[in-house]
């Protein structure tokens, strides 16, 4: 799971790490933001990847802490009344946001994860059949061709 794919994508590795420090210091800490009327900036995730690092954590670290804190999340998120999603804060890049706006972009973040987490399988699974293909068993697409 520490494989990347090529030289500037994250392995899944990172992206468990990704995903299990922003419930954190992104959703959780916005989700409190906005509804204490506070302002909020963007993060830079190549940049908090670095600062982590992120590279250092393990995949079952990551599952452990992600799993713990995005209970707490929902935990809090069924504590919401129906007015409390339509508080508003400003976000300083994108303008003005509601919580209810929040937790969509929340559920997107995640599934952008998931299937990058997939495409990255995949990746490296093409790279792996790739190297061990036998000689002469290419086709003009650089794939492995299978033999049937």
């Amino acid at each position: 799971m520490e494989r990347r794919p090529n030289g500037k994508a994250w392995s899944q590795a990172v992206i468990l790490a990704h995903l299990a420090d922003y419930e954190v210091v992104c959703f959780q800490a916005r989700l409190e933001l906005i509804l204490s009327g506070k302002s909020f900036r963007s993060l830079n995730a190549d940049e908090r990847a670095a600062e982590i690092p992120y590279a250092a954590i393990t995949p079952i670290t990551s599952l452990k802490v992600f799993e713990k804190e995005r209970e707490r999340s929902l935990a809090r998120i069924r504590q919401l009344s129906p007015e409390q999603l339509e508080r508003r804060a400003l976000h300083r890049e994108e303008g003005e946001m509601t919580l209810a706006r929040l937790l969509t972009e929340w559920v997107d973040h995640d599934l952008s994860h998931i299937r990058q987490l997939l495409t990255t399988a995949g990746q490296i699974l093409q790279l792996d059949t790739v190297s061990r293909a036998p000689a002469g068993s290419m086709g003009t697409s650089g794939r492995a061709v299978a033999r049937l």
